[in-house]
């Protein structure tokens, strides 16, 4: 019996080997097809590719040149442009120049034509044949007068234009002489300039003359 027993422990022993050999083997042959199934991928890979990367490497002893520069003109800075209230500060001062002198004008349109509504009342009084000799005369004063002014107004403004102001409106009656100059603010030397002209043409006084730079 112990003989028996002996033989099939022996057999057992060699069984449990073999099998603990099997599994080996059996690890060791998926590990090569695993191997085998990556290396045929990253062949399939490679010749899909552009290939390999050749570097270039320099002779021994020998720096390697670096790639010339290419020579680009410094960019030009965009030109500043200041603006108000989003309009260009230049355009801005062209309208309001624009805008001066259109007031300018208008308001000397608007003074003759009242002068010459005032002559066309006048002569019709002056040849009405109900008017009186004494109304006549009186007519023809304020003709006069009214015809004085107006002369006076363009040779003043004439001369304020010569000394260097842009323009300027005037009005006289008598007794008043009103200038308005084109220009938003006035020095001392400016309005004394102004003020020569305007008693030396007028013969008004200095303090029936009034002075005013426009708004």
């Amino acid at each position: 019996m112990s003989m028996n027993k002996l033989i099939v422990s022996e057999g057992e022993r060699k069984m449990a080997s073999n099998k603990k050999r099997y599994w080996m083997i059996g690890g060791l042959v998926v590990l090569l097809v695993l191997t085998g199934y990556l290396n045929y991928r990253l062949n399939l890979a490679d010749e899909a590719g552009e290939g390999p990367v050749e570097e270039v490497m320099a002779p021994m002893g020998e720096p390697l040149e670096a790639p010339p520069q290419m020579e680009s003109e410094p960019l030009a800075a965009p030109a500043m442009q200041i603006e108000i209230d989003g309009v260009p500060y230049e355009q801005g001062q062209e309208a309001m120049a624009m805008s001066s002198a259109a007031a300018f004008a208008s308001f000397r349109v608007s003074r003759d034509s009242q002068r010459v509504d005032e002559l066309e009342v006048l002569e019709s009084i002056i040849a009405n044949a109900n008017t009186s000799s004494e109304q006549i005369d009186m007519a023809q004063a304020q003709k006069l007068s009214i015809v004085d002014s107006m002369e006076k107004e363009v040779t003043v403004e004439g001369l304020i234009k010569i000394i260097g102001f842009t323009d300027a409106v005037v009005t006289i009656h008598r007794g008043s002489v009103n200038v308005v100059l084109d220009k938003p603010a006035l020095s001392e030397a400016e309005v004394a300039q102004v003020l020569d002209i305007c008693v030396r043409e007028t013969g008004e006084d200095v303090g029936n003359i009034k002075i005013m730079p426009r708004e």
